[in-house]
């Protein structure tokens, strides 16, 4: 008697896991209360298998998005989701990741993710109006969210031909890069102080969004001629010849 009873018990599981995992992903996210800052649309597929035709965070769009589980992670009690968006013909971000730790700190893990340089412009302060080219890359061997934003950052932001288009002139300021850490759940972005700039940048990334930086520019051999005549916008330097930059 005992023996069928665990016959059953384990059909039933089963039977229940199937289900959970052929619901439609649509009625699922109709039950899920998502944060304010996160909207869903087109969504299709199953839990096992979804996908979003598009996906806004803040202010950000994501096209394409797919997310499938790894079905031998569910063997660990750690689901693995792999998720990819984005097109190369479509505008927006374009990458992929594997999201792990479901249920506890959530992990990161293999991110590579390709933005429009200039998007990135868009959402800083600058001195005078100006427009960014090409792309800027962000891969991370892992990032696990914490307390308030991050608990273990390890990565790498590239912008490998990096030029600006300012006062109608377009400058190549080749190329640029920066590492990425959690210090003690702040996000901090260093820029390779190895680059034809002079620059040495932190910034900083809070909860809510919020960046902070700081830094000096001491213009180098390679600095482009072309935007020396910005530099007066940066006010004056300091006693070693560099321009202090804050935000």
């Amino acid at each position: 008697m005992k023996k069928w009873f665990a016959y059953g018990a384990s059909f039933l599981l089963c039977y229940v896991i199937f289900l959970l995992c052929t619901l439609p992903a649509s009625f699922i996210v109709a039950k899920v209360t998502l944060p304010k800052n996160i909207d869903l649309q087109g969504v299709s597929g199953t839990v096992w298998n979804m996908s979003a035709s598009k996906v806004y965070i803040d202010k950000t769009q994501l096209e394409k998005v797919h997310a499938s589980v790894g079905f031998w992670s569910l063997f660990t009690l750690n689901p693995e989701v792999d998720i990819s968006f984005g097109d190369a013909l479509l505008p927006g971000p374009e990458g992929q990741l594997t999201v792990s730790n479901l249920f506890a700190d959530i992990k990161a893990e293999d991110v590579n993710i390709t933005v429009a340089a200039n998007a990135i412009a868009k959402k800083m302060p600058m001195i005078v109006p100006l427009s960014a080219h090409d792309f800027v890359t962000l891969e991370m061997d892992e990032y696990t969210i914490g307390k308030p934003l991050c608990k273990v950052a390890k990565g790498k932001v590239s912008w490998r031909k990096a030029s600006i288009t300012a006062l109608d002139e377009t400058v190549k300021l080749g190329s640029l890069s920066a590492n990425l850490l959690c210090d003690k759940g702040v996000l901090v972005v260093e820029v390779d102080p190895k680059n034809d700039l002079g620059l040495t940048f932190s910034a900083y990334v809070r909860d809510n969004g919020k960046v902070s930086g700081n830094g000096y520019l001491k213009p180098a051999a390679k600095f482009p001629e072309q935007v020396k005549p910005l530099l007066s916008f940066l006010g004056k330097t300091d006693s070693q010849g560099r321009y202090r930059l804050s935000f």
